[in-house]
C-alpha cells in the first residue's frame, strides 16, 4: 500500500525508512465524521421521500454520490498529509590517490638506497627474493620500473588485503591526479587497479598535489546526504539533513603515493592546512628513490618577452647539476635551428649557476629560443629532457606612444617610468618637451608648481591629438590636473579611436573621486567615494590569479603554468586595494582579491572592451613589491605586456580582421583563448552569433566555434584545449579579405617535471606532519589500519506531501457531481 502510494505521488522509494498519513486538523476531521453518519441518514430518507417511484438502486446510487462528495469535503477540511522519511548511511571516506604525472610515469623507481630497501621493496611488490639476497633481473625490473608501475604493484600485493578489509567500515575510493584529479573506477572489494597511464598523457605534464587534496576535501564537504531525494528544489540541502547518528570528520584519511613534486596550482602546504582544520589526517607515501642520480638540468629560465627590432635580448639561465664536478660544458642558446650564442660553464656540483645568453633582435615576429646543455656520458637518457628549456620572446618593429600620467612621485610610478624609459619600443609624442624616443610623462606635484599657462599645455587637449597614444596610463591622479573636459575626451578616444587605457587606482584619488564619465569606462563596479579596502583581523591581502589570469600575456611570468601560478602564489601581500564590488558585464578578471563581499571576491585586475579601446583596471597600489628578490623580473614584464597588451592597434590597418590566441605557448592538455574581430567587406562588425575558426596542426584539422561578446560589435571569443604537441595555425576567413588571418600556438611539454627527480621526502614529511598524519614507506601501508579516523553516520530527511490539494480530489469530486447530475438527467429527474 505505501509503495503503491508513493508511486502515485510520484515520490522515490529509495532510502525509505517511514512512511505514514496524518491530518494537520484531527479535531475538523472526527467533527466531520460524527456529522457525515445522520446526515447520510438524512440523505437517503429525503430521497426516499421526494424519489417514491424510482428503483431503489437508483434511489441509493444517488443517495451515495452525495454522501461520498460530503465525505471527499470532510477529507479535505481534514488537510491529509503523507510523511515520509528518506535514510542514508554513509561511512567515512578513506581517499587512496596515485600520483600519475610525468615524473611518476617515466622516471625510474631507482636505483636504491640499500639492499635492505630494495629487498622489503621487491617483497611488498610480490617478488620472490632467494634468502635474503635479490638476483640480478630482479635488482634490474625493480630499478626500472618506473614509480607509477610500483606504485600499483605494491597496492595490489600487500596493501590489497588490509584495503579490502577497510572497506567494510570505510568508502575507500580511489583517485588518480596529475594537472587534474580523476576518480578510477575501483571496486573496494576487488581492488584490481588499471594500468598506469603511458608517459606524454594529456595532462599528465604538471603535478598539482594541493590540488587534488583540495578537490578531496571540497566532495567531502558536499557528501552529507548527497543520496537523499532532493524533493525541494532551490533550498539548500544541507539544511534539510540532520544527523541522527554517528559523528566525526566526513574523510578517515586521505593516502597519497607520490615522489613528492609538485609544479602548480594550489600549495600543498595550503592544502595540508586545510586538511587539518577539516580533522582529515593525510598520509604521504614516497614512491622512488630519495638518491640523486648524475644529471644537468636547467632549473629555471628567463627571458626579456618583449624588445623592439635592434634590442638585445636576454636570456637568464640557471643550472644545477650533480655527479659532474669541475666538468666543463657548453651552453647554447638557439633562434630555431640557428645557434646565436655559446657560453663555456664548469659545473659545481650541488649548487646553482646563473648564465645570461643575448641574442640581436633583427627580424620582428615570434621567436622560440631554445637554451641546450648537452646531455655528458653518464647522465641518465631519461633524464636528457631536462637538459633543454624554451622561452618565448616577441619582437616588434613599432614603437608605441604611451601618456603616463600620476599624481605624486609614488614607488610605483618611480619603478614604472624608469622601466618604461629603458624600453626602445616605448614612446611618446614629445610632450613637455620630452624627445619622442621617451614615454611622456605628466606628474601631479610637478604640474602644481608650475606657472598656469604651463599648466594648460601639460595635457593634450584635442582629440586627434590625445588619439595618437597607443597607450594611456592613469595613476593616483586627482581630478584636479583630469578635470571634466579631459575625462570626456579620453572616453571619446578610447571608445571612438581605440586608445588603450590602464588605470592603476590609488587611496588618494583614483578612482573614487571621480564621476560616471570615468567609472563607467572601467572594467569593475566600484563605490564611488570609499577610497579602498584595508584589511581586517590579518594584516595584508594576498593576490588570487584567476583561470583566465593564468593564460593572459600580461599574466605570464613564466611560459610554464605551473611555474607561473607558482610565481604569482609566492609574491608578497599587500596592504590596500580599490573599493571594487564586482566585475562589470562582459568584463574579464585577472586576478581576484580574496577579500569576500555581497558579491563574491573582488576583482583585482580585470579588462574589457569600452567601445573600440581596452581598458585594464589595477587595483593596488603596490605592484613594486613584485620586485622583491628579483628586480624587474615580474615588476615589468606585467607593466610591459599591459602595456602592449592595451594598446590601440595600428590605424593603418583600418577595420580588418584580426585574430589572437592567447597564450603563445602551452603545454598538452592546457586551455587556450581565442580572440576574433571581424569586419566585412563594407568595415562593418559582424553580428552574427557564432563565428568559425580553423586549427590546423597536433592532429586532424578542427574547428572551434566562437561566441559573440555581447558587449563589442564584431568580437568573438572561444578556447580550446590542444591535446597534443605540435605547432597550431589557427586561422579565420575574414568576409571580404582575400587571405585568411592567422595566429600561431606553439605547445609543447615542458622539463619542469624532470628538474628535481629525486623524491622529496622532507616535502612529504612536512605535509603529513601538517595535516595531522604521517609519512608512511611504500612497504608499511598495512601500518595505517588502525590510523583512519570516524565512524559511520546516519543522515535523515523528513518530508512532507499533502494529499488533498492536488489534481486527483479534484478529480474525484468532478467524477462524482457529474455522476449524479448525469443519472437524474437520463431518469428526468430535477
Amino acid at each position: 500500500m505505501k509503495g503503491w502510494l508513493l508511486r502515485l505521488l510520484n515520490l522515490p522509494t529509495d532510502h525509505l525508512q517511514d512512511a505514514t498519513v496524518a491530518f494537520q486538523s484531527p479535531v475538523l476531521l472526527i467533527v466531520g465524521l460524527v456529522l457525515l453518519v445522520p446526515a447520510a441518514v438524512f440523505i437517503y430518507l429525503r430521497q426516499r421521500w421526494n424519489l417514491p417511484t424510482v428503483p431503489t438502486g437508483l434511489r441509493l446510487t444517488l443517495t451515495l454520490t452525495r454522501v461520498l462528495i460530503l465525505a471527499l469535503l470532510v477529507w479535505v477540511i481534514g488537510s491529509p498529509v503523507l510523511k515520509v522519511v528518506y535514510t542514508e548511511e554513509q561511512k567515512p571516506v578513506v581517499a587512496v590517490v596515485f600520483d600519475h604525472s610525468q615524473s611518476m610515469l617515466q622516471l625510474p623507481a631507482g636505483p636504491f638506497e640499500s639492499p635492505d630497501e630494495m629487498t622489503k621493496i621487491a617483497a611488498a611488490a610480490g617478488y620472490r627474493a632467494s634468502g635474503s639476497t635479490l638476483d640480478g633481473p630482479t635488482r634490474r625490473a625493480l630499478n626500472q620500473m618506473s614509480r607509477a608501475k610500483l606504485a600499483h604493484a605494491v597496492f595490489e600485493t600487500s596493501a590489497q588485503p588490509f584495503l579490502k578489509e577497510l572497506s567494510k567500515k570505510y568508502d575507500v575510493q580511489y583517485y588518480s591526479f596529475a594537472r587534474d584529479l580523476k576518480r578510477l573506477g575501483v571496486d573496494p572489494a576487488k581492488g584490481k587497479l588499471p594500468e598506469p597511464p603511458p608517459p606524454g598523457t594529456p595532462g599528465s605534464h604538471a603535478t598539482h598535489l594541493g590540488d587534488a587534496i583540495g578537490r578531496i576535501l571540497e566532495e567531502a564537504a558536499r557528501r552529507p546526504g548527497a543520496n537523499l531525494p532532493d524533493l525541494d528544489p532551490g533550498k539548500n540541502k544541507a539544511n534539510r539533513v540532520r544527523m541522527s547518528g554517528g559523528g566525526g570528520p566526513m574523510i578517515g584519511g586521505i593516502v597519497v603515493l607520490t615522489d613528492g613534486q609538485n609544479t602548480g596550482g594550489r600549495s600543498p602546504g595550503d592544502a595540508a592546512l586545510a586538511a587539518s582544520k577539516a580533522g582529515t589526517p593525510l598520509f604521504t607515501v614516497p614512491v622512488g628513490s630519495s638518491k640523486r642520480p648524475k644529471d644537468i638540468a636547467i632549473v629555471d629560465l628567463f627571458a626579456t618577452s618583449l624588445v623592439t627590432v635592434g634590442d638585445t635580448a636576454r636570456v637568464n639561465v640557471t643550472i644545477e647539476s650533480n655527479g659532474f664536478d669541475g666538468q666543463p660544458v657548453d651552453v647554447e642558446l638557439k633562434d630555431g635551428d640557428k645557434l646565436r650564442q655559446k657560453k663555456k660553464l664548469v659545473l659545481r656540483s650541488n649548487e646553482q649557476q646563473q648564465v645570461e645568453l643575448t641574442f640581436k633582435a633583427t627580424k620582428p615576429g615570434a621567436h622560440y629560443l631554445t637554451v641546450h646543455v648537452p646531455p655528458q656520458e653518464g647522465e641518465p637518457k631519461y633524464l636528457h629532457a631536462n637538459n633543454t628549456d624554451t622561452a618565448f620572446v616577441r619582437v616588434s618593429d613599432e614603437r608605441l606612444k604611451v601618456l603616463y600620467i600620476e599624481g605624486l612621485p609614488r614607488w610605483d610610478f618611480r619603478f614604472i617610468k624608469n622601466s618604461m624609459l629603458r624600453d626602445n619600443g616605448l614612446g611618446g609624442l614629445g610632450l613637455g618637451g620630452r624627445p619622442p624616443t621617451e614615454i611622456d610623462v605628466v606628474l601631479e606635484a610637478e604640474w602644481r608648481r608650475g606657472p598656469k599657462e604651463k599648466r594648460a599645455l601639460a595635457l593634450p587637449r584635442t582629440l586627434d591629438k590625445l588619439a595618437e597614444y597607443n597607450t594611456i596610463i592613469l595613476g593616483d591622479v586627482s581630478p584636479r590636473l583630469l578635470d571634466g573636459a579631459f575625462i570626456e575626451l579620453l572616453g571619446k578616444a578610447v571608445r571612438e579611436r581605440g586608445v588603450g587605457l590602464i588605470v592603476e587606482a590609488g587611496p588618494l584619488s583614483m578612482p573614487h573621486k571621480y564621476d560616471e564619465r570615468l567609472l563607467d569606462l572601467l572594467p569593475v563596479r566600484v563605490r564611488p567615494g570609499v577610497p579602498g579596502r584595508y584589511p581586517r583581523g590579518i594584516p595584508s591581502f594576498r593576490i588570487d590569479l584567476a583561470p583566465e589570469g593564468s593564460i593572459h600575456e600580461a599574466m605570464r611570468f613564466y611560459d610554464d603554468p605551473g611555474r607561473n601560478a607558482i610565481a604569482w602564489a609566492n609574491l608578497p601581500r599587500f596592504y590596500w586595494s580599490a573599493a571594487a564590488e564586482r566585475p562589470s558585464p562582459g568584463a574579464t578578471v585577472l586576478a581576484w582579491n580574496p577579500i569576500e563581499t555581497a558579491y563574491g571576491k573582488v576583482p583585482l585586475i580585470a579588462h574589457h572592451y569600452a567601445g573600440r579601446g581596452r581598458v585594464m583596471f589595477v587595483g593596488t597600489d603596490s605592484t613594486w613589491l613584485w620586485r622583491q628578490n628579483v628586480g624587474d623580473r615580474f615588476f615589468y614584464r606585467f607593466w610591459g605586456q599591459a602595456t602592449r597588451f592595451a594598446a590601440r592597434r595600428d590605424a593603418k590597418s583600418g577595420k580588418k580582421s584580426w585574430i589572437e590566441v592567447r597564450p603563445v605557448r602551452a603545454q598538452p592538455g592546457e586551455q587556450a583563448e581565442v580572440e576574433v574581430m571581424a569586419f566585412g567587406a563594407n568595415g562593418a562588425p559582424l553580428t552574427a552569433t557564432t563565428q568559425n575558426v580553423q586549427v590546423k596542426g597536433g592532429g586532424p584539422p578542427e574547428k572551434v566555434e566562437l561566441s559573440a561578446d555581447p558587449t563589442v560589435k564584431g568580437r568573438y571569443v572561444g578556447k580550446f584545449t590542444p591535446a597534443l604537441a605540435g605547432e597550431y595555425r589557427l586561422t579565420y576567413a575574414a568576409e571580404g579579405q582575400k587571405e585568411p588571418v592567422e595566429a600561431r600556438l606553439r605547445v609543447s611539454p615542458s622539463s619542469e617535471e624532470l628538474r628535481q627527480p629525486m623524491v622529496n621526502r622532507q616535502e612529504l614529511e612536512q605535509l603529513a606532519i601538517t595535516a595531522n598524519g604521517q609519512m608512511v614507506e611504500l612497504p608499511d601501508l598495512a601500518s595505517l589500519e588502525k590510523q583512519f579516523k570516524g565512524e559511520p553516520t546516519f543522515y535523515s530527511y523528513p518530508y512532507e506531501q499533502t494529499l488533498w490539494d492536488g489534481w486527483r480530489t479534484l478529480a474525484i469530486l468532478i467524477v462524482l457531481y457529474t455522476l449524479d447530475v448525469g443519472l437524474r438527467r437520463l431518469m428526468g429527474l430535477s
